[in-house]
């Protein structure tokens, strides 16, 4: 039985080579992918807030997330 979970992932600190939000953002999720992949992980669903800074509480793909939580 594999265990499930979700990602999300934020334009965050400039990944070297990855020069725009987009590629940091992409660079997240293909990290959390494969660490999925080797650890038995089944995604359900996916969020990312592209442009949105951490220190901001309220991000649209955050806010869904924490909705499709509940």
């Amino acid at each position: 039985m594999k265990r499930t979970a979700i990602t999300y992932a934020r334009k965050s600190i400039k990944v070297r080579g990855q020069e725009n939000e987009r590629d940091s953002v992409l660079y997240q999720l293909n990290r959390i992918n494969r660490y999925a992949e080797e650890n038995g992980y089944e995604f359900i669903d996916s969020f990312s807030d592209i442009g949105y800074s951490g220190v901001l509480r309220s991000r649209p793909e955050l806010n869904r997330m924490l909705e499709f939580l509940k």
